[in-house]
């Protein structure tokens, strides 16, 4: 892409995401809107060829909405429960991952306490199962996750992601970029300086 300028902070993002996908290892990457995470991510899918799945997360967001879901339905006029896997119980489940899929947990810094436990098993890669929230027991799989932290938007103000997060991943933080980085980013945008100013 003529449109990409490798400073060293967009590099450094590559690298770490490189590095978990070659191990199955989750990344984080924490960095405010603005800083390239999602550009990252579909450079090295790009080169890899991989397919990009990006779920948003929100403070209403719950672990049936991320994993399953439990429809009610009438069959020979009786109620039935039927349970119905998610795109992401798919990708992850043992029986159907794909590890040719980067699964992408965009603003996971909105998540309730109660989601963040529910997903936990996905970030720690000495559990072998997870736990669903219909109480089954699914064996987990080669799989790709990456989740977006942004620290600006915090749904509780200095609540954080829990510990165990950051030490059961590749977390990266993507630091402020300087002016001649910036300045680097915009000629690339612009594709020509002489459509470059300083007030674009």
């Amino acid at each position: 892409d003529t449109n990409l300028s490798f400073v060293k902070p967009f590099v450094d993002m590559v690298d770490s995401i490189f590095t978990g996908l070659s191990i199955h290892y989750p990344v984080i990457l924490e960095g405010i809107s603005g800083k390239g995470k999602h550009t990252a991510i579909q450079y090295v899918a790009d080169i890899l060829g991989y397919r990009v799945v990006k779920f948003g997360i929100s403070s209403a967001t719950t672990a049936e909405d991320l994993f399953c879901k439990t429809i009610p339905t009438r069959k020979n006029g009786k109620l039935e429960f039927v349970f119905t896997p998610s795109q992401i119980l798919n990708l992850i489940n043992s029986e159907s991952s794909d590890d040719k899929t980067i699964i992408v947990l965009e603003e996971i810094n909105q998540a309730s306490t109660a989601l963040l436990d529910s997903i936990s098993p996905l970030f720690d890669s000495s559990k072998s199962t997870i736990l669903l929230p219909n109480g089954d027991i699914v064996q987990k799989g080669n799989y790709n996750i990456i989740a977006l932290y942004d620290p600006s938007s915090q749904t509780t103000i200095g609540s954080g992601l829990p510990t165990s997060f950051r030490i059961n991943s590749i977390y990266h933080t993507i630091p402020q970029y300087t002016i001649d980085q910036i300045n680097k980013i915009a000629l690339k945008i612009f594709n020509d300086e002489e459509k470059f100013t300083a007030d674009h």
